[in-house]
């Protein structure tokens, strides 16, 4: 595990493992057409089970009240074709998208030195609480528009504007499921465990990057390119 978390993580997982212009290189016909050539990130928080604890403050803090369960999470950052660029965790299962986020961007400042202004931040509405600290930091956060007070149904412009992030954003549901798929981390974790289960979701992560690749494949197709020429 060790020789693993120096010799295959850092080159698959972090931030700083690829360029911008790779990461640009990630994008996907639908997000450049969306966002242009910016680097897009996909925030989303997933999370494993773990048994009851008999130390009481853990066994609170990793008691998810959501999900009736104690659990650990852990933040993924995900590219338009489904490249995990960085995973970060365990976080306590009280906490939500939104702390979690905001801790991380308040405290990783090599996401703020490899970020550029007007890069978008793609998430769903749980991060409702973190827009403003996205926007303060230059970046263009992006989420699925909220139905205002006594509206029945979205304009035909924030259904738009909400379709152009759903489109974008489910790759990161489909990273999570694969990552789930490894048999250590599809059952409930042992909680002797708990103490490597970073190393193990990093490893897993960044071998996932390594072996299976992006899970959007052909993704500047002549097919789509017609299609938005058509548009």
């Amino acid at each position: 595990m060790v020789i693993l978390s120096e010799k295959l993580v850092p080159y698959f997982l972090g931030v700083h493992h690829l360029t911008r212009d790779e990461a640009i290189d990630h994008n996907t016909a639908y997000s450049t057409v969306f966002f242009g050539q910016t680097v897009p990130i996909i925030w989303d928080g997933t999370y494993f089970y773990i048994n009851k604890s008999s130390d009481h403050s853990f066994q609170r803090a990793s008691y998810s009240g959501q999900k009736h369960r104690h659990l650990l999470k852990f933040m993924s950052m995900c590219l338009p074709d489904g490249y995990c660029l960085d995973i970060r965790g365990p976080f306590y299962g009280n906490k939500n998208d939104a702390s979690i986020s905001d801790y991380i961007v308040s405290t990783k400042k090599e996401l703020e030195g490899w970020c550029e202004n007007d890069d978008v931040m793609i998430c769903d509405r749980g991060f409702r609480d973190v827009v403003d600290v996205f926007s303060e930091l230059g970046y263009e956060p992006k989420m699925p528009v909220y139905l205002k007070k006594g509206q029945n149904q979205h304009t035909t412009k924030e259904a738009n504007e909400s379709r152009l992030v759903t489109k974008v954003r489910w790759v990161v549901e489909s990273f999570h499921a694969r990552l789930k798929k490894f048999r250590l981390l599809s059952e409930r974790i042992d909680n002797q465990l708990v103490p490597k289960l970073e190393q193990c979701v990093r490893i897993t992560a960044a071998a996932l990057s390594k072996y299976r690749g992006a899970i959007v494949q052909n993704k500047n197709s002549e097919e789509d390119k017609k299609m938005f020429l058509v548009m």
